[in-house]
């Protein structure tokens, strides 16, 4: 079976930005959280959490503490199983958007501030993934999985999975389901010239080949964050596509789709990995989406599910989102703690860390309390299925596709 690649598009972009970093020296930036127990005799468990603060990658991690914040404050307001047991104390250590940041941050998380788990949203976490896992049962680690570590792949050891493990050579049905869907016929691919956006874009391809679609142009060598697509716009006309599949950041998509636009060129179906957030509808962008559709591994807050609802209103409140739409780190950051918490609550409120990682070792239920379609198993990281949500812009909103909401496909043959 094929592992799910879900939220390899959502993290394409943030892969990117690792192939443009450059090594630098061990920086690591602090943040404090607010405090989760509800008082009593609380004792305090300390969550290192490692981000990008500098570097190319901040663009987009910057906000992750908040994050990690926003799920321990709303879990003491709800009364979590373990507030009363701990507080909580958030470090952060700044990866650099670097290898060797990474390292540095985790080695100072680990023997500096002698924190009780680490929690990373990084897509340079590889740097620091073997460092981590010589920490055997003292130091539990969650993360997406996203930055490509091998040892995400294992079950028996320290590292602990907060969304489906991304595979970038296994295609499934569901991306060319939902073009078919659109009643696309003939698809355009592209992506920025890093292996895991051409890896990528390839078996979205692939998966709208199995959908029967034709496969008309594309084109993985775009540079990264160059808005310089003229060339592509023709090529996508010459094409014949009616309908296309980025895998890259959204200025770069939105440059070749109003290309497009400018050309008289119109499109049955565009389709983007990110891009999806409050912020996307009041920027200048907001009238390049119109008419785009988004694909997500976690429920979009349009669905009004008991969940979705309840990670607005948080969202809202604790991490001062506009709108209660979070873009890709502050969710990451957000069912990253989920994971932590739900480790917690399964072992019973005991913290000793080698407890805690034999409970979740056998753990097959958790999926981030219903923003998931489905559990994200930690006894395995084979999948035979992939579910992803997928909005459109409709008037200046997102809007729920109701038949794919969410889409389910099994892997291509």
């Amino acid at each position: 079976m094929g592992r799910s690649n879900g939220v390899a598009l959502s993290a394409v972009f943030a892969l990117a930005l690792v192939a443009s970093a450059c090594g630098s020296d061990d920086e690591a930036g602090g943040g404090g959280g607010d405090d989760a127990g509800a008082g009593g005799a609380s004792s305090t468990l300390r969550l290192g959490l490692l981000t990008s603060t500098s570097g190319p990658a901040s663009s987009e991690y910057a906000v992750t503490a908040d994050g990690v914040n926003a799920r321990l404050q709303a879990y003491e307001a709800e009364g979590g199983e373990c507030a009363d047991e701990f507080d909580f104390e958030v470090v952060t250590a700044d990866d650099t958007s670097s290898p060797q940041g990474a390292l540095s941050g985790a080695q100072r998380l680990v023997q500096q501030e002698e924190v009780d788990a680490v929690l990373e949203v990084s897509s340079t976490f590889f740097g620091a993934a073997p460092f981590l896992t010589t920490q055997g049962s003292d130091i539990p680690v969650f993360g997406a999985g996203f930055d490509g570590a091998t040892e995400w792949s294992n079950t028996d050891d320290n590292m602990f999975l907060s969304s489906r493990l991304p595979d970038y050579e296994a295609a499934f049905t569901t991306a060319g389901e939902y073009f078919a869907l659109q009643g696309a016929t003939k698809i355009a691919g592209v992506a920025y010239a890093v292996p895991s956006a051409q890896q990528a874009i390839e078996t979205l391809v692939e998966s709208a080949e199995a959908a029967g679609l034709e496969r008309v142009y594309v084109n993985d060598s775009v540079p990264i964050g160059s808005t310089d697509v003229g060339s592509i716009v023709l090529q996508i006309i010459d094409s014949g596509a009616d309908s296309i599949q980025t895998a890259m950041l959204p200025s770069t998509a939105f440059a070749i789709l109003d290309g497009l636009r400018e050309a008289g060129y119109d499109l049955d179906t565009a389709v983007l990995p990110t891009g999806y957030s409050s912020d996307l509808l009041t920027s200048p962008s907001a009238a390049s989406a119109e008419g785009v559709s988004f694909q997500l591994s976690v429920a979009p807050v349009e669905l009004e599910s008991e969940a979705t609802t309840r990670f607005a209103s948080a969202m809202q409140e604790y991490a001062g989102v506009d709108g209660g739409i979070p873009g890709y780190a502050l969710t990451t950051a957000w069912v990253t703690t989920d994971l932590f918490l739900h480790g917690l609550e399964e072992n019973g409120c005991d913290a000793s860390p080698d407890s805690l990682i034999s409970t979740l070792q056998q753990d097959d239920d958790w999926d981030a309390e219903g923003l998931y379609p489905g559990p994200v198993p930690q006894t395995t990281t084979d999948y035979d299925e992939l579910c992803l949500f997928y909005v459109k812009v409709e008037n200046g909103a997102f809007v729920p596709v109701e038949e794919a909401s969410p889409i389910c496909g099994e892997p291509v043959d």
